[in-house]
């Protein structure tokens, strides 16, 4: 595919054709793989517009630069922000940007984070913690079959901490 040409290359067309070169002679003298048509589109949009730079693109502008993009990104991911409301508020205060928590979804998204649930741990007081480890050390000569034995073991339906509660938070997201 050839490639665009630049603005110099386009006035550099339209000095040729004005002095009398055919499109083919304005192709061939500009190089790069040049098609005629592409000398014959320009000269169009020259006669109609009296100009040969592009157009601006279609579309809104977008309200969040690359850097505001990033900074977004770095709130997720060094937890100052867990949530896309959390974010869209810190923007809000911090940056004076308003912008909904669906941009912030899209741009977490098209930046590689996914929506993922928070688990939720136990706080590990000293207490607690001390008396874990009492009970490893008690039990850790046991075997798979000493655990067996302890009465309705097989049966337990064990529900971890928060289990119904759902916050999700931004993770990246791995190709394997």
């Amino acid at each position: 595919m050839p490639k665009r040409l630049t603005t110099e290359e386009k006035v550099k067309a339209m000095t040729l054709i004005e002095e009398g070169y055919s499109y083919c002679q304005v192709a061939l003298r500009l190089g790069n793989n040049t098609q005629p048509s592409t000398i014959l589109r320009l000269k169009k949009k020259y006669d109609e517009t009296g100009e040969v730079k592009n157009k601006p693109p279609p579309g809104r502008p977008r309200l969040l630069t690359s850097r505001d993009e990033r900074i977004l990104v770095h709130r997720i991911m060094t937890d100052e922000c867990s949530t896309a409301v959390d974010v869209q508020k810190s923007l809000k205060v911090n940056e004076k940007l308003e912008v909904s928590t669906n941009t912030v979804r899209r741009v977490l998204k098209r930046n590689g984070l996914k929506a993922r649930s928070k688990t939720k741990k136990p706080l590990l007081s000293k207490t607690y913690r001390k008396k874990r480890l009492e009970f490893a050390n008690k039990y850790r000569t046991w075997t798979v079959a000493d655990w067996n034995k302890v009465i309705g073991l097989t049966n337990l339906n064990i529900r971890y901490l928060g289990q119904t509660e759902r916050n999700t938070v931004g993770k990246r997201m791995v190709n394997h």
